[in-house]
Parts: structure tokens; C-alpha cells; sequence
């Protein structure tokens, strides 16, 4: 995968995690959602560049 694929798919992943976040999910649930550990979602929803 090159980088901007990856970079789009974080990007969407970080989209979506955003939208749950403000639903009122948790990040565990959230996690649950998109596949990923309870960390990826904290680095998603702090990293300036997702």
C-alpha cells in the first residue's frame, strides 16, 4: 500500500472515529467498530495528520 492510500484510509478511519466520539461512544467501542486497538483510536483522534 503506498503512502497515500494509507494516509486516506487513516483519514477515514480518523472521520469515522470522530463521528462515533460524538455520538457518544467509547473509544473501546469505537475500537470495536473500525477493527482497531483502543490505542489506534486515541493516536486517530489526537494525530494532527489523519
Amino acid at each position: 500500500m503506498d503512502r497515500s492510500r494509507a494516509r486516506s484510509a487513516a483519514t477515514k478511519k480518523k472521520y469515522i472515529a470522530q463521528q462515533l466520539l460524538a455520538k457518544g461512544f467509547q473509544k473501546t467501542e469505537i475500537a470495536q467498530r473500525l477493527g482497531v486497538s483502543r490505542r489506534a483510536v486515541y493516536y486517530l483522534l489526537h494525530s494532527p495528520e489523519a
